[in-house]
């Protein structure tokens, strides 16, 4: 098995899009199993509330993927938008964060538009049991930026534990070069805590900043 749960909500009241068969081509390459992965969907933060806590309890899960639409403050759930009662605000999801036994896991993925900015990466953490955050601060086209993820999780699986999860994580934003230019277009970062206070976005700042990750 992957260590690798995925979240999920629907994404359009019309279609059956979904990131599914990603992951299970990516667990069939590095597991030969399509299923060696979880995976469940969610519906509004009361479903994302008792999924969470449940998952990071599983001692095989140590990331989790968040698919969603999404925006600078927050998430939605099935097919949700500004006009409806499915979003889930950055202090719901880092309410949600909080309640995860410490060290149950490592990352957490937002396979969401824009929610994966500084700012609310920063109060993610401020309560949040993560190691990393990983995810996008622009807006995205669906099927584009799950090309991205794709690569990501091939990365994240080829690349080896050596050190921890944080030296991990930065040995796959090391890897991210080739396609560093769709991470620019479309606000795609890795972030860990930043020695002192903040976040240290690590695509951004590999190659200009030589601080140590607060580990």
């Amino acid at each position: 098995m992957l260590d690798l749960a995925v979240v999920e909500s629907r994404w359009w009241d019309e279609g059956n899009q979904s990131v599914r068969g990603v992951f299970e081509l990516i667990a069939a390459v590095r597991k030969e199993n399509p299923h060696a992965y979880h995976y469940e969907m969610f519906n509004n933060a009361d479903s994302l509330r008792e999924i969470v806590p449940r998952i990071a309890k599983k001692k095989n899960i140590r990331n989790l993927v968040i698919a969603a639409h999404g925006d600078e403050d927050g998430i939605y759930g099935a097919a949700g938008d500004t006009r409806d009662g499915n979003r889930i605000s950055r202090t719901v999801l880092r309410n949600i964060l909080e309640d995860i036994p410490r060290g149950s896991l490592d990352g957490l993925y937002l396979g969401t538009c824009a929610t994966a900015n500084e700012n609310t990466v920063d109060f993610l953490f401020d309560g949040g049991h993560v190691r990393w955050v990983a995810g996008y601060s622009e807006e995205t086209d669906w099927l584009e930026g799950t090309s991205l993820d794709l690569y990501f999780w091939n990365t994240y699986y080829g690349t080896n534990r050596a050190g921890g999860p944080l030296r991990r994580i930065k040995r796959v934003a090391e890897r991210m070069g080739p396609v560093i230019g769709l991470c620019a277009d479309w606000g795609f970062d890795i972030y860990v805590r930043r020695r002192g206070g903040g976040v240290q976005a690590l695509l951004k700042e590999m190659y200009f900043d030589n601080d140590d990750m607060d580990e």
